[in-house]
């Protein structure tokens, strides 16, 4: 099964989201999926095939970035058939159901659109809040962080059956528990 993250993987640098991204990709290719992702130069996950991005700063304005970004994530689109769209993008979202919903042609296989949301900011109707609504209702599935965003996106009119519930996770290897007397002189 061939997934598409649409959103840019970055080596993880202390940020839970940037954590998280990298995990995913490198565990689905560990599981045997063949996972592409959007990177910036010189970053590399395990096992990943990568679609190279410049970064956001080497543009005057960061509008032009985002407009770029999306005409690499259809040129990748194009070139390649995903079974699986992944992000936690609405702008990325909103282009992947229309991929899917052929109003853009450029695949044949695409079986579905993942969207997940992370926290509880992201739920409100605030900022793209009509977008966001309408982009959790329309696509495949849904991964929701806490039972509790799982409540809210029923209460917010998504189907609960799309909805799976997968907590965030750790790398053991790199936060272990250290003792409370390390802890004390580290402080």
């Amino acid at each position: 099964m061939k997934i598409f993250i649409m959103d840019t993987i970055e080596q993880p640098r202390g940020s839970g989201w940037t954590t998280h991204k990298w995990e995913l990709a490198r565990n689905l290719s560990k599981s045997g999926y063949q996972i592409h992702a959007m990177t910036f130069p010189a970053t590399k996950p395990d096992g990943v095939v990568t679609h190279s991005i410049k970064p956001k700063e080497t543009y005057k304005f960061s509008f032009i970035f985002k407009i770029m970004h999306l005409i690499n994530i259809l040129k990748v689109v194009y070139a390649h058939n995903f079974d699986i769209l992944y992000t936690r993008n609405v702008s990325f979202g909103l282009l992947g159901l229309s991929i899917k919903s052929n109003k853009i042609k450029i695949t044949e296989n695409l079986k579905k659109v993942v969207w997940q949301n992370g926290n509880n900011k992201k739920l409100s109707n605030g900022n793209n809040g009509l977008f966001r609504n309408f982009y959790r209702k329309k696509s495949d599935a849904v991964i929701a962080v806490t039972q509790r965003i799982k409540e809210i996106l029923i209460k917010r009119g998504v189907d609960e059956n799309k909805i799976t519930v997968i907590p965030n996770g750790a790398d053991v290897n790199l936060f272990r528990p250290i003792s409370d007397v390390i802890a004390v002189n580290k402080l």
